[in-house]
């Protein structure tokens, strides 16, 4: 503090130009998406073909437009995105193909505990059978050993079919559109067959059984897609946090002076709107009445709250702090900046990195080259050996060659990274932005020249010469003043008494001063807290000591409240 004032390390981060022209969105109640169908709960609007469409998010309508063309002749959906070169398994397109992704994730984690259990017994039943590499079943022993065999069978049967099949589809469906083999058809082909192969092994007695290699495999790479899953759920939650901040009613002012609650999709360009202390800005626009505080920390991500007054923008999402504002609208719906923010992350997370791209480049040649080895690998032993033994050599060729490593430590890596990002308040726009990553040297940051953590503490308390209070005295006068305020630098003056365990005493006379600072009297003494407006609105001026450590704090980047 200066003079009992509160030093606090925060930031600053830069606000989208919301000044771009865009048509208007307009919700509706029982609105569902014109492309996937599903409940549009924040609805979209686009004009296509001289008619209005609704969507769920951006992306559908991103989809819609690049694919409206093909959809009027007759195309169906997966084809017109195939020949638009659209990311099948983006989050929109998985909607938009095999239903919402939240309940797809939820059928694919409950299709994996069910198959978890199954690939344990078959593995606890293998370990028996592995004893064929070490010596020979007598005859007594062999119809234990079929048993074994059988009950294998018996418990890898629907853990297979459960989850290749999902991913038989998938390797079907991108072969008909891209006319390519991916991943997914190695996999598949090389489960099935395993399984196959073990399913002769066990009805004719000839070889060895591979149940749980079949199993086991699936599941490593059915994991690998519930937490790819979750990672885009986790996208899709954060731009419904976000969405979520801008309140789904405002109070608009008629004409004539009277008070209305109308709600977002009611309000238009140039509506006037009151918010109060306390309240969320519902839409972009001006103030042309009042100041205060407000809160941008959902938008810009600085936690100090902003004065605002006569003139000033305000964003929708932003908390009013300590004043009453009367704005006028100037964005809404999509021309919101938190509209732009939404769309620029549905948006980027249709488009695949570069690295991922490269990988299904790859992926085109490796495939093919993988079936062709392994057909000559049954062709070479089936001729020099048996045909058993030709087929299970090139059994092995296809399964060494599933990316079962990958296919859980790609999305797992990314799950982590994203969910530690989230944690912290970094949303990672789309994947190039994640891969290159890797290759920064150099970050630049704002005009601030701060870096914050995201919620102010206190540093330091400065007295003037002469003062013959303790620092802490001091504290436990202004917090007991702060406890009465909202604003969010008096929580943190009331946390650091908190935790020197001080006594906060009695407070009369409370009387807050939007965008200033607040009055009241603490025992006997009369205190006056707040910013430096607060001290020029007053005519008040520091000592030569408090001025020269003033500016050396405010040059360092500190937040300063004045006692």
């Amino acid at each position: 503090m200066v003079s009992g004032s509160e030093t606090l390390v925060l930031g600053a981060a830069p606000v989208l130009d919301a000044s771009e022209d865009a048509n208007k969105a307009r919700g509706a109640a029982e609105t569902t998406c014109a492309l996937c169908h599903l409940p549009a709960r924040y609805a979209i609007s686009a004009v296509i073909d001289d008619a209005t469409h609704y969507f769920c998010c951006y992306g559908c309508r991103h989809i819609y437009e690049l694919v409206a063309p093909e959809l009027a002749q007759g195309q169906s959906l997966a084809a017109a995105m195939g020949a638009a070169g659209l990311d099948l398994n983006a989050p929109c397109c998985r909607g938009v193909l095999h239903g919402d992704p939240v309940e797809e994730a939820r059928k694919t984690l409950a299709r994996l505990m069910f198959n978890a259990f199954l690939t344990m017994m078959v593995m606890v039943l293998s370990l028996a059978l592995y004893s064929d590499f070490f010596f020979t079943w007598d005859a007594s022993g062999q119809g234990f050993r079929s048993m074994l065999q059988v009950l294998a069978m018996l418990f890898a049967t629907p853990a297979v079919l459960l989850l290749a099949i999902p991913i038989l589809e998938d390797a079907v469906l991108t072969f008909q559109i891209y006319r390519r083999l991916t991943m997914s058809a190695l996999i598949a082909v090389g489960t099935l067959a395993a399984y196959a192969l073990s399913v002769y092994a066990t009805f004719t007695g000839r070889g060895h059984t591979y149940f749980e290699t079949a199993s086991m495999t699936l599941l490593l790479v059915t994991l690998g897609r519930w937490l790819d899953a979750r990672t885009q759920i986790e996208g899709n939650r954060a731009v419904e946090e976000l969405l979520a901040q801008a309140p789904t009613t405002a109070c608009r002012l008629t004409a004539d002076g009277r008070e209305e609650q109308a709600p977002i999709d009611a309000i238009c360009v140039g509506d006037v709107l009151r918010v109060r202390p306390g309240e969320n800005f519902a839409v972009d626009g001006q103030v042309i009445r009042g100041e205060g505080s407000v809160n941008e920390a959902s938008i810009t991500g600085e936690s100090t709250p902003a004065h605002k007054g006569v003139g000033d923008a305000v964003y929708a999402g932003a908390v009013n702090v300590d004043g009453s504002f009367i704005m006028q609208v100037t964005h809404v719906g999509e021309d919101r900046v938190m509209g732009k923010l939404v769309r620029l992350l549905d948006e980027a997370r249709l488009h695949r990195a570069p690295i991922e791209r490269l990988a299904d480049r790859v992926a085109g040649y490796f495939v093919p080259a993988v079936f062709v080895l392994a057909l000559t690998a049954f062709g070479y032993w089936s001729w020099q050996v048996s045909f058993e033994q030709g087929l299970l050599n090139s059994l092995a060729v296809v399964l060494i060659a599933c990316p079962c490593a990958l296919g859980i430590a790609t999305p797992l890596t990314i799950w982590i990274g994203l969910g530690r990002a989230a944690q912290r308040g970094i949303l990672i726009r789309d994947s190039l932005t994640l891969e290159k990553l890797s290759r920064v040297r150099q970050l630049f940051f704002d005009k601030t020249g701060t870096l914050t953590t995201g919620h102010s503490e206190l540093s330091e308390i400065v007295l003037a010469d002469g003062e013959n209070l303790h620092p802490w005295q001091l504290l436990q006068l202004v917090a007991s003043l702060e406890q009465a305020s909202e604003h969010p630098l008096a929580r943190s003056i009331c946390a650091a008494a908190q935790q020197q365990a001080l006594t906060l005493l009695p407070v009369a006379q409370f009387h807050n001063r939007p965008g200033q600072g607040i009055t009241g009297a603490v025992g006997d003494k009369q205190l006056l807290i707040g910013n430096w407006r607060l001290l020029q609105q007053d005519a008040l001026a520091l000592a030569p000591v408090l001025q020269t450590r003033r500016v050396q704090l405010e040059n360092s980047g500190h937040t300063l409240v004045f006692v």
